[in-house]
């Protein structure tokens, strides 16, 4: 089985992750740098063009007739590869709209929906995610759809064992207990919503709060620039050798998500050994261990402090106790192996090989 894909940068972990397990599980895989130039005659020797994210098809900083030119060619190259064969298209549903598009969400929308009539299979993490995906798309009645889960990374990241040498490493208090946000610095991620009610959770529980990610918004980054003193910011990434500190620093993970479908970093949480908070999104936290999170309404601010004041009163032995069962459950039932294995399975009923 000859596997194609669009590689987005040498180091994105999940693609690294998710194409090792296809060559593990006897696939043979090439990686393709995303062009201006597509030609369906790239893709005549593969068996299967796997697409992840769909926004290099129409993302375009060089203006409405430059970006319409690209999503027409997009376009009828993924038409003609579909209707010349024999390579099926297969796409694995990251997300529904892109969190950062040039185009109004209407527009995004039907761009998407031309994008998505293209695709043979889906490959999706969770039965939830296929029925955002239906709730939102038209979805024919041949284009199967396939669970793939998302595998953990256990095995990507050290992770310390002392916690108060992590905080001394990072400059942060050793005294008081540390609620971690870790990820893209993004209004959609709920960044602003924590940074907004966490002074009031400060002052009932005496905690702190740490910010690690990047790429922010400038909205994020302004009021990361006026933040209350209990909360500390990484607003320039963390390099990899440095992640597994950052979440052995925390007492637990909060996500306060806004509209997200996926979250790697919520696997990551759970593969670092922690509890999390999550608003109550089926498809963000289908595959983790439920007793080691907690949820609240999206969107909700009173919600979120409440959730986060919960989890912040577990007592540290027995918050530690369900970090580490999560991360016992994701090893036992998120490990790549198995995603590869379902992702081979994937791509021979897509070609209609038994």
């Amino acid at each position: 089985m000859r596997i194609a894909y669009f590689q987005f940068g040498k180091t994105n972990p999940y693609q690294q992750k998710y194409f090792q397990s296809i060559r593990d599980a006897g696939g043979e895989v090439t990686a393709l740098p995303f062009s201006s130039v597509l030609s369906a005659k790239m893709f005549a020797s593969f068996d299967i063009l796997h697409l992840d994210w769909l926004h290099p098809f129409y993302k375009s900083r060089r203006g409405k007739l430059v970006r319409w030119a690209k999503i027409q060619h997009g376009l009828y190259i993924l038409e003609k590869v579909r209707k010349t064969g024999p390579t099926k298209i297969v796409h694995t549903v990251h997300n529904l709209l892109s969190h950062d598009s040039f185009l109004s969400e209407a527009a995004e929308q039907k761009v998407i929906q031309q994008l998505l009539e293209k695709v043979d299979s889906f490959a999706v993490f969770s039965d939830p995610v296929f029925e955002r995906l239906r709730s939102q798309f038209t979805i024919r009645d041949d284009q199967a759809h396939f669970v793939t889960p998302h595998g953990h990374f256990v095995d990507t990241y050290d992770l310390p064992i002392d916690r108060n040498e992590c905080r001394v490493s990072l400059g942060l208090p050793t005294d008081s207990m540390i609620a971690l946000f870790f990820g893209s610095l993004r209004e959609n991620k709920g960044v602003l919503d924590l940074i907004d009610v966490f002074p009031q959770i400060h002052d009932e529980t005496g905690a702190n709060l740490v910010i690690a990610g990047d790429e922010a918004s400038p909205r994020v980054a302004e009021a990361l620039n006026a933040t209350h003193p209990s909360i500390t910011v990484f607003a320039n990434g963390v390099a990899d050798a440095d992640v597994g500190r950052f979440f052995a620093a925390a007492d637990f993970a909060v996500m306060p998500f806004r509209s997200v479908l996926n979250s790697s970093t919520a696997i990551l949480a759970a593969s670092m050994g922690k509890y999390a908070v999550f608003p109550r999104i089926s498809s963000v936290y289908a595959n983790l261990d439920q007793r080691a999170i907690k949820t609240y309404t999206a969107c909700d601010k009173h919600a979120l402090t409440d959730a986060m004041l919960h989890a912040f009163s577990i007592p540290m032995e027995e918050r530690d106790q369900l970090g580490t069962a999560a991360r016992e459950f994701v090893l036992e039932n998120l490990g790549w192996d198995r995603t590869g294995e379902a992702a081979m399975q994937m791509y021979r009923e897509t070609m209609g090989v038994s």
